[in-house]
């Protein structure tokens, strides 16, 4: 490769990276300028950082209360912040920002990692991969969580990293960094858990035990460094977390709002159907895992995150962005079961029609519930491609 060519790369390489940041930019200002930004999701974030930078807790009913009044918020969602106490340790850097700026910059970040992914994701289609770039990219665009994600300034996009990250340290032979990485998508408890626990049954079946040791040293990190900032935050924390979850039981795009709207709305008869559900497709999770049908950590992880969002107790819409993967995943496993190429570059605009058909069909009843058909559809389809291959090792690095 000539000097010339490698000059012209980078030149090129980094006008692109000018103009998407700019973009990215000009997408993060339109919205900080038209939302009400005390009123955000983002607010809990930094108004947690701050509280943690001032040595008071975000988990003390009062002074979160006069946190909210003193910023004018028309909107309180909890009683306290809902988070484990060391993310509020993570805001804290953005807390030292005024909050628009902070807002910015989030939604900014947000909008590079997805970018970034997306783009590392068209390695699962190897040497094809520059064919399959404008059906993700367009895919990602027009996906429903897209936008709430980045209009809530939410916090999925980071669990997603973490996600990722765990993924590529896996394929590189580091299993317990791997599994330090996973451990902090935590964060996001009611993402993180599920996440962790069923991919945690995967490391077990598969005997990756330095994967394990290392999910059980990266919780204990998160449970450590809140310990030192405030000894008793879990009990405080675990009091908040009870409360939203009375509060918002049904109502969630999973499956226990799914079946609490399908059975009119009686809470004791959805409860069991859920669980019922869950044991079910927990266990064709791990006949997947013990008969060795799983090939990569991709794969595993795109089960794991389909069963997880389809399973948590409590979600919103822009939780569900952690979908990008198992949608990319599909797309490269049709795709490599030798599918003409229109099938597999459709899917995920295949799967954001779904999306918008659910959307219609929520704003008729008034609840986004049915949004838990998604996450089920792609663990079917996951579950009859993988469920075709052959018995054999598993084939992963």
């Amino acid at each position: 490769m000539s000097a010339s060519f490698r000059s012209r790369s980078g030149f090129l390489r980094a006008v692109l990276f000018f103009l998407l940041s700019s973009f990215f930019m000009l997408v993060s200002l339109y919205i900080v300028t038209h939302v009400d930004i005390v009123d955000s999701d983002f607010f809990s974030f930094w108004l947690a950082g701050k509280m943690a930078l001032q040595g008071h807790s975000p988990y003390d009913e009062q002074v979160w209360l006069a946190g909210h009044q003193m910023a004018a918020a028309d909107w309180i969602s909890d009683p306290a912040f809902l988070y484990p106490l060391p993310l509020a340790i993570c805001m804290a850097p953005l807390s030292l920002l005024d909050l628009p700026i902070a807002y910015a910059i989030w939604v900014w970040v947000s909008q590079w990692i997805l970018f970034f992914i997306a783009l590392r994701l068209l390695a699962l289609f190897e040497g094809q991969a520059r064919y399959f770039a404008f059906p993700v990219f367009t895919g990602l665009l027009l996906f429903r969580p897209l936008f709430p994600l980045l209009r809530n300034g939410q916090l999925a996009s980071l669990v997603l990293l973490c996600i990722w990250v765990s993924a590529e340290l896996f394929i590189r032979r580091r299993p317990f960094w791997a599994g330090w990485i996973l451990a902090f998508a935590a964060l996001k408890p009611n993402l993180g858990v599920p996440v962790l626990g069923l991919f945690a049954l995967y490391l077990l079946f598969s005997r990756r035990f330095r994967g394990l040791l290392g999910i059980g040293a990266g919780l204990l990190t998160i449970l450590l460094v809140g310990w030192l900032l405030q000894p008793d935050w879990m009990r405080a924390y675990f009091d908040v977390l009870t409360y939203k979850q009375v509060n918002t039981y049904g109502y969630a795009p999973s499956i226990w709002g799914l079946f609490f709207l399908l059975t009119g709305m009686n809470v004791k008869g959805s409860i069991w159907l859920s669980v019922l559900f869950c044991l079910l497709i927990v266990s064709a999770f791990v006949f997947l895992v013990y008969t060795r049908r799983i090939g990569g950590y991709y794969e595993a992880l795109s089960v794991d995150i389909s069963l997880a969002v389809f399973m948590t107790p409590y979600l919103w819409t822009y939780d569900q962005i952690l979908l990008l993967i198992p949608v990319v995943t599909i797309m490269a496993l049709i795709h490599k079961r030798g599918a003409p190429f229109l099938v597999s570059a459709m899917f995920f605009l295949l799967v954001d029609v779904v999306f918008l058909a659910i959307l219609w069909s929520s704003l008729q009843i008034e609840m986004e519930n049915l949004g838990a058909l998604i996450p089920l559809l792609l663990f079917g389809v996951l579950f009859s491609l993988l469920n075709r291959r052959e018995l054999s090792p598993a084939t992963v690095p």
